[in-house]
């Protein structure tokens, strides 16, 4: 008892103060631009051809997310340090698996290789990993030392890309056919799924302090309702109407939408978790 009473006095909850937006961005855009090419590669598999912008996009938010953390610091020429441990470093891993995906998308536009997009498309896997074993190797946060996390990460990736990609097809006035919808919608349910049972699932009370901020009705709107919610029944009504008699402007506007709620609600979804559940 005595124990625990000095733990609970030498251990008193703080907000954490290390990382702010430019970190929480740099997990948005790089999740976004790796989710992206992992969608990108699947809907290859199913027979769909590559346009320019779906193969540099990627690699230019993952550049961007980068850029964004660099810059926290003040002296971005220092990353090259963090390779100096990918033995034990996840950030390092980071660094590593997001400059091989960029290197490996970027040579693809001008020699295209089948090796090289597989390259590019296991680097990506590595990269969202990553983030999720960073936040998860992060043993003094409550809300993140969960082993639900990197499977979160991958999740939510999974659901900014393809945020992405129904909003470039929106803008493009282009379709996407069945397949690719049915794998977005089973990513958008997986992450729906660990996203609830992560929010929701009884924990110690550290836990629950912590993560109290993501229960808030606002949280719930804007992550579960808006991004999950929204965006699940719109994806239903594409894949149900899908080659059908359907006005095309409508079904254009509602390809856009689905993608605007997706990047919203991941977007949210990790700052909430960055900034908001950082105790």
């Amino acid at each position: 008892m005595f124990h625990a009473q000095m733990q609970t006095e030498l251990m008193k909850a703080e907000k954490g103060r290390a990382w702010g937006m430019p970190a929480a961005a740099n997990f948005i855009l790089g999740g976004a631009g790796a989710g992206l090419y992992l969608l990108i590669s699947v809907r290859q598999l199913m027979g769909a051809g590559l346009s320019g912008t779906e193969g540099l996009l990627p690699a230019a938010l993952v550049g961007l997310g980068f850029l964004s953390v660099s810059l926290e610091s003040g002296r971005p020429w220092r990353g090259m340090y963090l390779l100096s441990n990918l033995r034990n470093s996840w950030m390092s891993i980071e660094v590593l698996s997001g400059s091989i995906f960029i290197a490996a998308v970027a040579l693809d536009q001008f020699v295209p290789s089948p090796v090289l997009r597989a390259t590019a498309a296991c680097a990506a896997f590595e990269l969202v990993m990553s983030h999720g074993f960073i936040l998860y190797r992060a043993r003094a946060m409550s809300a993140w030392n969960v082993a639900a996390i990197p499977f979160l990460f991958l999740s939510s990736g999974l659901v900014l890309g393809g945020g992405a990609l129904f909003l470039l097809s929106g803008l493009q006035r282009s379709t996407l056919d069945t397949g690719i919808l049915t794998v977005i919608l089973v990513c958008l349910l997986a992450d729906m799924t660990a996203w609830v049972l992560y929010v929701w699932y009884p924990r110690g009370k550290a836990f629950r302090s912590a993560t109290a901020f993501l229960r808030r009705p606002l949280s719930l709107f804007v992550v579960t309702g808006l991004g999950h919610l929204v965006p699940l029944a719109l994806l239903i009504w594409l894949a149900a109407t899908a080659g059908g008699s359907a006005d095309t402007g409508i079904r254009h506007l509602g390809i856009s939408l689905t993608g605007f709620c997706m990047l919203a609600g991941g977007a949210a979804q990790k700052m909430e978790l960055i900034l908001g559940a950082s105790l």
